[in-house]
């Protein structure tokens, strides 16, 4: 059976520029459609590796390179996430805690604020 490699990256690649795409206007609604450009890692990844290598392969073979492709994905997805940050493009966590102090959001929620400011830092920091 060929290598699987190129595929998983080509779904990784492009599902990860469609996820960092997606999600820089920052609206809830998009960063939902977020999750289904995971899912179409894993979609184009089989689809590039059947129609180059012209087989077909059982459910077992696409879903380990479905799952090979999810993780190049956000591996991409991350590293572009960690860069825009960087330079401006989307917003620190700094920033995001501030404006929530600021807006009095983080008073509100009581306890659980202490949980979101963890969840925060732990979703945006490397």
């Amino acid at each position: 059976m060929p290598s699987n490699i190129m595929s998983a990256l080509v779904g990784g690649l492009t599902g990860g520029l469609l996820v960092t795409v997606i999600t820089l206007p920052q609206n809830d609604l998009l960063n939902c459609l977020a999750c289904f450009m995971y899912a179409s890692c894993g979609l184009v990844a089989v689809w590039h590796y059947t129609d180059t290598n012209e087989l077909t392969i059982s459910g077992g073979e696409g879903v380990k390179l479905g799952a090979l492709a999810g993780v190049a994905g956000a591996l991409v997805a991350g590293i572009l996430a960690i860069l825009f940050r960087a330079i401006g493009v989307l917003p620190r966590t700094e920033d995001l805690l501030r404006e929530m102090e600021e807006s009095g959001a983080l008073e509100q929620m009581g306890e659980t604020a202490d949980f979101l400011v963890g969840f925060i830092e732990f979703t945006t920091g490397p």
